[in-house]
């Protein structure tokens, strides 16, 4: 990371922030992913065994597909920010709703779309983080930290695989599910700061600089 940033620091520091916050949105993402990942895959293979994986996995696919369409087909209806917002949101009361129930109850049907929710999810984050990447950095910026901007998120998966079993012998493992209410609402707050019309108006004012000098110099 450290010479990823070291990159933009020559150039502009104005880009900075957005690498920082990118690559932190990809840590939280990464806790968030691993830690739940590891809740529903445990509780679906504890409570249902592995009878209904083949179907489970059908079913993931289909809601990612759908959901996918769903994010493709409002992207180019309404304002990028909102759709990413509204999609966090969901997301974050989707995993409160889910830690409320588990509290009290390990049905069947709870258990089963815990699981089918792990791909979906999944592609909702992938899509809403290189969305934003898209947005904030040029071509030529893109293809100097697009081999390391996602860093964050192998690193946070690989903390959550290491920090929940430790929980485990302290606590159930719904009750780690706090863990990614926790992290969604931290992608949340970032990617609010990301998506400001401040962040994007610097960023963007950086490209334009940058077009308009290049210009000038093909000219010459």
């Amino acid at each position: 990371m450290k010479g990823v940033l070291s990159k933009f620091i020559g150039q502009d520091r104005r880009l900075l922030g957005p690498v920082v916050k990118l690559q932190s949105l990809g840590l939280f993402m990464g806790v968030f992913l691993g830690t739940y990942t590891l809740i529903a895959q445990t509780l679906f293979l504890n409570e249902l065994g592995d009878e209904l994986v083949s179907f489970a996995l059908l079913a993931s696919g289909i809601i990612g597909i759908f959901l996918s369409n769903i994010f493709t087909y409002f992207q180019s209806r309404t304002s990028f920010s909102k759709l990413c917002i509204v999609g966090f949101s969901s997301i974050l009361l989707f995993t409160i709703i889910t830690w409320f129930f588990l509290e009290y109850t390990h049905a069947r049907g709870l258990i089963f779309l815990l699981f089918a929710m792990i791909y979906p999810l999944t592609t909702l984050f992938q899509l809403v983080f290189w969305g934003v990447f898209g947005r904030l950095f040029n071509l030529k910026e893109s293809k100097k930290i697009i081999g390391s901007i996602d860093t964050g998120k192998l690193l946070g998966q690989i903390l959550s695989f290491f920090l929940a079993p430790f929980l485990l012998n302290f606590t159930k493992i719904d009750h780690i599910q706090f863990i990614c209410i926790i992290s969604s609402l931290i992608c949340l707050v970032i990617l609010s700061t990301l998506l400001s019309n401040k962040s994007l108006g610097d960023v963007k004012q950086h490209f334009t600089k940058t077009t308009e000098s290049t210009n000038m110099v093909k000219m010459l």
